[in-house]
Formats: structure tokens, sequence, C-alpha cells
């Protein structure tokens, strides 16, 4: 229950700052590098060792790698600048992969005991989604 708290307290949080985003990408740019990070791991550990509880690990669907393609635009959301072009359909593509692990959570024969860190990171994945997601409004 702790977990799913602070999950929804870090996304409420998010959301509420979107009409800042240079405070959001303050709080993203962290969040991502240790998402990406951690998914790196994830990824030497299931692909290169031979560690039982490191393959086909879970986790790397909301520790996901491809977070660390999101730190070029949370750096020019910092500066004020609008990301690259491939920011916002990253941004995206990261929360429907936090979503389609939850999905496969649930949907498993083998399931893996990922619950806490669902209920910790999805959230926090949508909320950055819905509020550095959209197209900047023309004027």
């Amino acid at each position: 229950m702790a977990p799913l708290l602070a999950g929804l307290a870090l996304a409420g949080a998010a959301f509420a700052a979107r009409r800042r985003p240079r405070l959001l990408a303050a709080f993203a740019l962290p969040f991502w590098l240790l998402c990406g990070i951690t998914g790196l791991l994830l990824v030497f550990i299931w692909g290169f060792t031979a560690h039982h509880a490191g393959w086909a690990n879970r986790n790397l669907f909301w520790l996901s790698p491809l977070c660390l393609l999101l730190l070029p635009g949370a750096v020019a959301l910092l500066r004020g600048r609008v990301p690259g072009k491939a920011f916002r359909p990253l941004l995206w593509a990261v929360a429907a992969s936090a979503t389609l692990g939850w999905i496969l959570q649930w949907l498993s024969l083998q399931p893996q005991y990922t619950l806490p860190w669902i209920a910790l990171l999805l959230p926090v994945h949508v909320a950055l989604a819905l509020a550095l997601g959209r197209a900047p409004r023309s004027t």
C-alpha cells in the first residue's frame, strides 16, 4: 500500500506541475536517469549473466533504458527550450511500456513479485506522459 501511495503522490505532484515545465523537468531528469541506468543494468544481467532472478525480469517495463533517451528533452525543458521531435513519442512509449508490463503481470502464467514497483513507477510514468506529452498550443 505504501508504494502505491508514494507513486500516486509523486504522480499528483508531477501532474500538478504541468504548467511549470522547468520544474517538472527538474523532477523528471533524475527520475529518468535512475530508471534508465537501472534498466541498462537489468538488460546486462538478463543478457550477459547466468543470474537466475535476472532472466526475463519484467521490471524492464517500468525501468526502461528508453528513459535515457528522454534526458536530452529534459535538459531542453530545463533550459526553457522545446524538446526535439522524438521526445513526445518516446515519452508515450515509456508510459505505454509501463502500462503493458502491468497488464502482462496479470496475464502471466509465471508471475513475478513486482507489484510494489508497478504501484510506485507506473503512476509517475503516466503522469509525466500526460503532463509533458501534449503538443504545445499554438498562439
